[in-house]
């Protein structure tokens, strides 16, 4: 068995598009949450400290307690601000001064100073120490305890505290952890335009712990909307393919030449614009194969009747060339002996004449016959010249001119004509019809010499025929009697000076006028018709 190629189906592509691109999606969420979270949570952060210094720089009076109070509720943000030698002017919190205590705590660590090897006269409690450990001094002398240094001031101005951190700066931004507060925090320290200084501080949340969280709830939320959406984008685009496919059966059966499948699709997009123009392309190409096909059938026919009509032209000539041989012969023999004077006798050569004679008018005959059938095949898919004729009193009148002949082979005629009869007719065709079937009759009439001419109506056409008592036609013979030189009894036809012409006339006569021509076995005789 051979394998099949691999084939992804429309609605498959259409699945996997999506899942790809809400893949993507999530997991581009998850890698910036991951990376820039952070860092545009500490530029925000940055950025709400800055405006916080730029409006309360901007502020006619530090006193306006109103403004600051609400910077601070609003964005969450710790103010302090002295003057020069450390004096608070406002307080947004409560112990504002352990923010600036924090702040020359940062100033140590960030520049190296080792407090503890400074020895202990530069540091101080502050008014409210906390109550002292065993062996420790009240006084409040001596280096803070190790590892505790909170709530200790060293004896440093504002003013060198702040020239140090700010340098030839306006204001300095610096991000810390906060042992206190057990976080990071982020602060700024500026110099204000009226001399003062500004302390600001806020803390910073874990911003990686939220990423973390936000990212697992994005995978649940991400799992659950693939499952959802697969579902969904699995409906909807077997909804959208349904025409595709209907459209694929379409054409696959117009290209096996089946053209009753038909787009039944009514929508107004372009989907709907291509069923209607396959249907349209179905409808114009079955029109042109069925012309094909009608034209190659009538080439097929045109092509069968030349073909008949070159064999029955061999054959005619066939056929004439030997009916012409004998009657030839003949003359040739007998005028040969005249000239020889084998005739010895005056009886002798009347005899020869009357051979002569007879055998070139039989000749004659035959040669008559045959541009009369040449005429008709001529004259086949044309129309033939039509007058009005009296077909009742046409009949008539041949019968009568036949009374003497069938009289002298002691034959009779009778007519059967009960109603007069008109139609529109070539009439030297109808007459040479007639004539033929009456001479038909009086060659083949048996001894009782019955003929009987029928003439009736049958619908809007006229049946005429002729009965004679005699021998049956063979079932054999029923097709040969009507073609060119067609004899069932040779010798008997030459005996009467038959050609073997007659039956064929009649039958192109009433061809050419749309009728149809028959005969039938009758009790003691055959009847030769034709309707038209």
């Amino acid at each position: 068995m051979k394998n099949k190629k691999f084939r992804v189906t429309l609605r498959a592509k259409f699945v996997l598009i999506f899942a790809a691109i809400l893949l993507i999606t999530i997991g581009g969420i998850a890698v910036a949450n991951r990376i820039l979270l952070s860092r545009l949570y500490e530029r925000d952060k940055r950025v709400a400290l800055t405006d916080a210094y730029n409006t309360v720089n901007s502020l006619s009076s530090v006193e306006n307690e109103l403004e600051l109070d609400k910077i601070s509720s609003v964005e969450g943000i710790d103010i302090f601000i002295c003057d020069g030698n450390g004096e608070e002017i406002f307080a947004s919190v409560r112990n504002a001064q352990n923010i600036f205590f924090m702040l020359r705590e940062g100033l140590f660590d960030r520049e190296g100073i080792n407090p503890w090897e400074e020895g202990g006269e530069d540091w101080r409690r502050p008014p409210e120490p906390p109550a002292p450990a065993d062996g420790e001094d009240e006084s409040g002398g001596g280096p803070p305890p190790e590892g505790d240094r909170h709530g200790w001031e060293k004896k440093i101005p504002v003013a060198e505290i702040a020239g140090r951190i700010l340098g030839d700066e306006k204001y300095v931004l610096s991000p810390r952890h906060d042992e206190r507060l057990g976080g990071a925090v982020l602060s700024l320290t500026a110099r204000l335009d009226n001399g003062n200084y500004l302390f600001l501080q806020t803390a910073m949340a874990p911003v990686d712990e939220a990423a973390r969280t936000a990212n697992e709830l994005l995978m649940f939320i991400g799992v659950v909307a693939l499952v959802l959406g697969i579902a969904i984008v699995f409906a909807a685009s077997g909804a959208a393919t349904r025409p595709i496919r209907q459209l694929t059966e379409i054409a696959g059966a117009v290209s096996a030449l089946d053209f009753s499948r038909k787009y039944e699709g009514k929508s107004g997009d372009e989907v709907g614009d291509l069923g209607r123009s396959v249907n349209i392309m179905s409808a114009r190409l079955e029109e042109n194969i069925n012309e094909l096909r009608e034209k190659n059938a009538r080439l097929e026919k045109d092509i069968e009747l030349k073909n008949s009509i070159d064999r029955m032209r061999k054959e005619f000539i066939a056929a004439a060339s030997h009916e012409l041989k004998t009657p030839v012969a003949l003359i040739g023999g007998y005028a040969e002996g005249l000239k020889e004077n084998i005739a010895a006798s005056a009886e002798d050569r009347n005899y020869y004449c009357d051979v002569i004679i007879d055998e070139a008018g039989r000749m004659d005959k035959i040669i008559r016959q045959m541009l009369t059938v040449a005429e008709l095949e001529a004259a086949e898919g044309g129309e033939p010249e039509r007058t009005a004729l009296d077909l009742s009193a046409l009949v008539e009148r041949e019968v009568r001119g036949f009374d003497i002949l069938a009289r002298r082979q002691g034959a009779s005629v009778e007519l059967d004509c009960p109603e007069k009869i008109e139609i529109t007719a070539d009439e030297n065709a109808v007459t040479q019809a007639i004539d033929n079937y009456i001479t038909n009759a009086l060659h083949h009439v048996d001894e009782r010499g019955l003929i009987r001419v029928s003439l009736r109506r049958e619908g809007e056409r006229a049946r005429f025929g002729v009965y004679n008592s005699g021998a049956p036609i063979p079932d054999s013979g029923a097709d040969q009697i009507w073609e060119s030189f067609g004899k069932l009894d040779k010798a008997r036809t030459r005996a009467y000076g038959g050609s073997g012409l007659g039956l064929t006339i009649v039958k192109k006569c009433v061809e050419l006028h749309g009728g149809s021509c028959g005969f039938e076995n009758r009790d003691g005789g055959v009847e030769f018709y034709f309707v038209i």
